[in-house]
């Protein structure tokens, strides 16, 4: 499912702030508008988010999200980036946690294995194939909802136990 050349685990994560990151496909169905909604209610302020815009399927959608990314860039909260298969390993790897929040039936979870390859945890949403790939229930979170997504990103951040503990499993 993964090239293990491009994905490794390297160095620790020296981030000053919690880097939660979104790759893939960006169109409705992948669900960003419910993590970006989610970054709202988040009861820390040490985060950024990144989104990879190298696949921007429905341009119509982009332009939909425009309004919250731009509150985001006001507040130094958001780095855009555009990387190819080759590139998004390393962003993976520097991520503290990637966030798969499809609202549809995903068949196949690649971007999740490409993280964990990478050395970062991984939650998504509990449809399709995801729950089949992200097994435990901890991780995962129903599809579409910003409040149960926003709690579990707040759990990770604040108990390192609970990240030590999941990553290792």
């Amino acid at each position: 499912g993964y090239n293990e050349k491009v994905f490794k685990i390297d160095d620790k994560k020296n981030n000053k702030k919690f880097i939660i990151s979104y790759f893939g496909q960006i169109l409705p169905e992948k669900g960003i508008h419910t993590l970006l909604k989610s970054l709202e209610n988040l009861k820390f302020n040490n985060w950024i988010f990144m989104l990879d815009v190298f696949h921007i399927t429905n341009k119509n959608y982009f332009r939909k999200l425009k309004p919250e990314l731009k509150k985001l860039i006001k507040k130094n909260k958001l780095k855009l980036i555009k990387c190819n298969y080759f590139e998004i390993a390393k962003y993976m790897g520097i991520s503290d946690l990637v966030v798969v929040p499809s609202e549809y039936e995903e068949q196949y979870g690649r971007v999740i294995q490409e993280t964990v390859a990478s050395g970062t945890l991984v939650i998504g949403s509990n449809i399709g194939a995801i729950p089949e790939i992200i097994d435990d229930q901890d991780l995962l979170f129903e599809p579409g909802n910003f409040i149960e997504l926003g709690l579990k990103i707040d759990q990770i951040y604040f108990d390192k136990n609970f990240r030590d503990i999941k990553f290792k499993n």
